[in-house]
């Protein structure tokens, strides 16, 4: 591929595109060969000597060959699955959701201490996250179902964690469940308002 044509790509305008895989009806994680017989169907289908709408068939045809042409090249795909609204959140205390056990006689009357049995998980909260995470990054379905079910746990002792939700969205977006992952997105949205990440994936499924 010529290298103004990747730094075209690779460039953030600030406008978010139409997500690629959702144009072509498959998943993240499908392989080329998925990907080609479902262009090809597609193709089929909005064609403008077959589509009864022409100019529906003609707008759907320039979106899905321009997606698939991106995405049938290794570079020009690893390229658009780089962009950081595709990329698992690291954990960070900060985002924890976490309030700290308050100060002065009263204020501890009314905090409730996690017990025992959460606090071992809490000590072990990072490093959990960052094997819920290692699991979503093989991109397999064994992989993303585990750390699926991984961010879920982890949610349930950090539940005002927006990263959380980011990344069990991710995992729903893999998977090719979309209507998950947009109610996970907006979850990490309520709580992170400026998460720009979500906010860009989310308007990449209004196609």
């Amino acid at each position: 591929m010529a290298d103004n044509v990747k730094k075209d790509i690779a460039k953030d305008t600030g406008v978010v595109e139409p997500n690629l895989y959702l144009l072509l009806e498959v998943t993240p994680i499908s392989s080329f060969e998925e990907i080609h017989k479902s262009y090809r169907a597609l193709s089929k289908k909005y064609h403008p000597d077959l589509c009864e709408d022409k100019e529906l068939g003609a707008k759907k045809m320039k979106e899905i060959v321009a997606a698939f042409n991106q995405l049938k090249d290794k570079n020009s795909r690893d390229l658009y699955d780089n962009k950081k609204m595709f990329q698992f959140k690291s954990y960070r205390k900060d985002r924890s959701g976490m309030k700290e056990e308050p100060k002065g006689f009263f204020a501890k009357l009314f905090y409730k201490k996690p017990d025992e049995k959460e606090l071992k998980k809490l000590a072990k909260m990072g490093e959990n996250f960052a094997m819920a995470v290692s699991l979503a990054k093989t991109k397999s379905a064994n992989g993303i179902s585990d750390a699926r079910d991984m961010f879920n746990n982890l949610l349930k002792l950090q539940p005002k964690n927006p990263d959380l939700y980011f990344n069990l969205g991710l995992t729903f977006y893999f998977s090719g469940d979309i209507d998950n992952a947009k109610i996970s997105f907006q979850n990490a949205l309520k709580l992170d308002p400026n998460f720009k990440e979500a906010s860009d994936i989310l308007q990449s499924f209004k196609i």
